[in-house]
């Protein structure tokens, strides 16, 4: 437990620290403290070397940092797909309102037909009276 707590501390220190001195100073019942200044007036304390942080720009591995990149062209590949499929999706649903109307027009035009129909009927009927 003790050596996690140390090696978190080290850790959170070393992050905010880049070129800081650290002192790992004795604290109470035998546990050890690490502080930005010196353990006592007098000084004292063991002086801990913090080395900076290597820059790979995200402070990334090169392999962390090829996934992140491959993931993000991954998610733009799978947004692109998803635009060409709604704009499918609305083509279609473009063409099926086409066609529905065509069916309207075309009952229409039958009911008109049927009405024309059964009219010369009637005048036909009458004129033969």
């Amino acid at each position: 437990m003790k050596v996690m707590h140390l090696g978190v501390t080290v850790i959170l220190f070393s992050l905010s620290a880049w070129s800081e001195t650290i002192y790992k100073c004795p604290g109470e019942n035998n546990t050890i403290k690490f502080q930005q200044m010196p353990c006592s007036l007098q000084g004292g304390g063991e002086i801990i070397d913090v080395k900076p942080m290597p820059k790979t720009g995200l402070g990334l591995t090169k392999e962390n940092y090829q996934f992140l990149q491959e993931r993000a062209t991954e998610q733009a590949e799978a947004k692109q797909k998803a635009k060409e499929e709604d704009e499918r999706q609305d083509a279609l649903n473009i063409e099926r309102a086409k066609v529905s109307a065509a069916r309207a027009q075309a009952r229409a035009q039958q009911e008109t037909a049927q009405a024309i129909r059964a009219n010369t009927a009637v005048q036909t009927y009458r004129r033969q009276r």
